[in-house]
């Protein structure tokens, strides 16, 4: 108050501050931080799911449970088939060659080649002795399977509805690539 008695403000204090005190401030930077932080980690915790994935699956040779013809398939997390497909022999659709993986909030993502099997003769005393070698083709194929997993266990789960892991017969389990003429 002043000698009259005004109440004056002092010159050092801002209107602006009396009517958003610190704590408010400070409340909301701790609100903001809680909402990005958990979105961050989630983020980061899909990358080191996408990185064990990969270490997993790139390079590796996976058989479709039903093998169709196509360059782009998408499943949903059942393994049905979402869209339309024209069905094909396994022999030439159902197997690939993962190059690469990624995984989406709410897919994953695979690029790979397909892969046909050769059938070699044996031994030609035993006619029965045929051998089946992969043949890694130029023919791009891109499969999405729609799940929103957290860990390995999850997208192996929903991943065995749509592909299966099995050895493929071949010398030391190698692939043979093929060359353009």
């Amino acid at each position: 108050m002043d000698r009259r008695g005004i109440h004056r403000a002092p010159l050092h204090e801002d209107p602006v501050r009396r009517q958003f005190p610190v704590q408010h401030l400070i409340a909301v930077v701790c609100f903001c931080i809680a909402v990005i932080s958990p979105a961050f980690v989630t983020a980061q915790d899909r990358k080191n799911l996408e990185n064990d994935l990969q270490i997993t699956y790139q390079h590796k040779l996976l058989s479709l449970r039903n093998p169709y013809f196509g360059s782009r398939l998408r499943f949903d997390s059942s393994g049905t088939l979402v869209g339309k497909a024209v069905a094909g022999p396994w022999s030439t659709c159902g197997l690939l060659q993962v190059e690469k993986l990624a995984l989406a909030p709410d897919h994953l993502e695979i690029d790979g080649k397909r892969v046909i099997l050769a059938l070699r003769a044996g031994d030609p005393s035993l006619p029965s002795d045929v051998q089946a070698t992969p043949l890694v083709t130029g023919d791009r194929v891109r499969v999405f399977v729609e799940m929103s997993a957290l860990d390995v266990s999850q997208v192996n789960r929903v991943l065995s509805q749509v592909v299966s892991r099995r050895p493929i017969a071949g010398e030391g389990g190698r692939i043979l690539e093929t060359k353009d003429d």
